[in-house]
This record gives C-alpha cells, sequence and structure tokens, in this order.
C-alpha cells in the first residue's frame, strides 16, 4: 500500500512538473508563438495563456522589454496587476453602493421617457427625467447619473445628470436632457433601438446640496 502511494505521488509530480515546464521557460520574442503551443500542449489553463499573451503583446506594444522573465514571472506579475485592479473596483462599488443608500432616501429620480429627435438639421438623444425631493428641505442642486442597462443589467451608457435649479421639499420636478447622438458609436444606436420597457434605468447620486448649505453625498 505505501509502495502504490509512493508511485501515485511521483507520477502525481512528474505530471505537474510537466505542466509547470514552459511557463518556467524564459521568454524570448522569436519563440514566443512556439512557446505558446508548447503550453497549450501541456494543458496549462487557457484563461492563464491567455492572459500572458494578451500583457506580452501590450507591453511589446509599450516598448516594455521582459525579456530575461520567465513566463511563470511575468504571469504572476499579471495576476497581481488583476487582483489589485479588482480590488479597487470592488472598492469603487462599495462606495457607489454606500452613497446611494444614503442618498436614495433623499431624492426619487426616474427616466421616463427616451427619444431620437433632430433639431435644427442635428440628431439627438432626449431623456425625460422626473425628480421628486423625498426630504423636507429645499434642494439647490443635485449632481448624479443614470444607468441606462440591458435586461441583465449591463450598463449599455451612463447619461450625466445635472439640475441646478431649486425644487422644493415634497415636490416633484420634470426636466429634459438632450445629447447630440453620434451615428458611430454603438451605445448610442443600442438606446435608439430599443424601447424604454426593455432596458432597466438605474439612478446613481453623487451629491445633493441644500438651500441651507447642507451638503449630502
Amino acid at each position: 500500500m505505501k509502495k502504490r502511494l509512493q508511485i501515485v505521488l511521483m507520477f502525481s509530480m512528474l505530471v505537474f512538473s510537466a505542466c509547470r515546464g514552459p511557463l518556467n521557460k524564459t521568454y524570448n520574442p522569436r519563440t514566443f508563438e512556439e512557446d505558446m503551443q508548447s503550453m497549450r500542449e501541456s494543458k496549462i489553463n487557457e484563461d492563464d495563456i491567455q492572459l500572458l499573451a494578451k500583457f506580452i503583446l501590450v507591453s511589446k506594444l509599450a516598448g516594455n522589454d521582459l525579456n530575461g522573465e520567465t513566463y511563470a514571472s511575468i504571469l504572476e506579475k499579471v495576476k497581481s496587476i488583476q487582483k489589485a485592479g479588482n480590488d479597487i473596483a470592488e472598492r469603487e462599488r462599495n462606495v457607489v453602493a454606500g452613497r446611494s443608500q444614503r442618498l436614495k432616501p433623499l431624492l426619487e429620480v426616474n427616466l421616463i421617457s427616451k427619444n431620437f429627435i433632430r433639431i435644427k438639421d442635428r440628431d439627438y438623444l432626449a431623456y425625460k427625467v422626473v425628480f421628486h425631493n423625498l426630504s423636507h428641505k429645499d434642494i439647490k442642486a443635485v449632481i448624479g447619473s443614470i444607468g441606462v442597462n440591458d435586461l441583465m443589467d449591463k450598463q449599455i451608457k451612463k447619461v450625466n445628470i445635472l439640475l441646478d435649479e431649486q425644487l422644493k421639499a415634497n415636490s416633484t420636478l420634470e426636466k429634459t436632457y438632450t445629447f447630440e447622438y453620434n451615428h458611430s458609436d454603438e451605445q448610442d444606436k443600442r438606446i435608439r433601438s430599443k424601447d424604454l420597457i426593455d432596458m432597466r434605468i438605474a439612478w446613481i447620486p453623487e451629491k445633493i446640496i441644500f438651500e441651507d448649505g447642507r451638503l449630502a453625498e
């Protein structure tokens, strides 16, 4: 039994070593394509291979020299950068979520219509927005944005919103925002082609300035 276990362990180590082999090779631009193919043949995770390939190509375009580094060290560097980016993104999401939790009870914002219009031979997307002051104080200004998302809640476009007129306590105000339509912008095309019922709308508040000078953010 003990001998069988030793054989299994040795076999596992050999397999692991074989899989790690191409990663331990030093990067060389002349053998890059061959090395990528060798990694695929060694059953190395395809996501790791794609991360490596993209990072190396971007580094090359940026003029960064990776010669002398092993693929393993490059991959570790990429994953470290990726993790740092994910951590920053997570912190930003938490900040936005916390701000929304604080500000949404003070102000309700809804997108009630969006239209494609033409003004003086120029095309625009018009967004009609309703603001409802839920607080007991007059609002002087509002800064935020409206996330126009698809039904899977993937953002199509973020529409920046600035309200710079008085909104009385417990009152409602309707305002239309127009933005020039970009015929080459896929985001604008998608918004124009979809009905409002086929989109999810998210109000993303940033700041509320009250008439008494108080700032909520």
